[in-house]
């Protein structure tokens, strides 16, 4: 699963396909869970294992998104396709 929004890059090459690194919670940034998050230029490119072009960080009040046995990959994209920089963002 990932989610296809195109996020201009300075260098020329925008990052597309976009799927979750990792997932953990932060204490040091409160109660919070983090969710890292890594932008590809394709699917292609991600399913070659090239590097990310672009990597963003993002917190959830750990309310929202709980990590716990139940937390699923659908739930917390539905998440991220809320925020302003995912907004318009398709599952793929």
């Amino acid at each position: 699963m990932a989610i296809v929004k195109t996020i201009p890059r300075t260098y020329g090459v925008d990052a597309t396909y976009w799927r979750i690194a990792k997932m953990k919670p932060s204490w040091d940034a409160g109660e919070k869970t983090e969710v890292i998050l890594a932008g590809y230029k394709d699917a292609t490119a991600r399913n070659a294992d090239k590097s990310p072009l672009l990597v963003k960080t993002v917190y959830f009040v750990t309310g929202d998104v709980q990590v716990v046995d139940d937390v699923t990959r659908a739930k917390v994209y539905e998440k991220v396709k809320t925020l302003e920089d995912f907004t318009g963002a398709t599952d793929v």
